[in-house]
């Protein structure tokens, strides 16, 4: 079979150039349906990007533009302002004040103190 098909092309493509000279004009040029659709590799890249890159280049888009920048940045700006919240809270407890540290220091205590008589009388 492969045998009979390659003797049909030799005798196919003497059938298109071996019987006179062959003008470069026309060569690319479609002249009937079928010759346009073999010349344009019968639409699959067209198809192939109608169907996969457009979709997914839309997506990857949007995902880009939309997604990092809306849910990824605004996860990553709310934490660090959440922490920024938190540093400035705490602040007001570093006073500098020696009086403050050694009240928080006993209230300390006082809280252990409490802690282990109720948990081991």
């Amino acid at each position: 079979m492969s045998v009979i098909a390659a003797l049909a092309g030799v005798f196919v493509a003497w059938l298109v150039y071996g019987r006179g000279q062959v003008d470069a004009e026309k060569i690319g040029v479609a002249e009937n349906p079928v010759h346009r659709l073999v010349l344009n590799k019968y639409y699959v890249d067209e198809l192939y990007d109608a169907l996969f890159v457009k979709p997914l280049y839309r997506l990857f888009l949007w995902c880009a533009q939309i997604f990092d920048v809306k849910v990824i940045d605004g996860l990553v700006n709310g934490v660090a302002r959440a922490v920024i919240a938190w540093a400035l809270s705490l602040r007001r407890l570093q006073t500098g004040f020696v009086m403050n540290y050694a009240l928080g220091m006993l209230l300390g205590a006082v809280a252990l103190v409490a802690f282990l008589l109720v948990t081991h009388p």
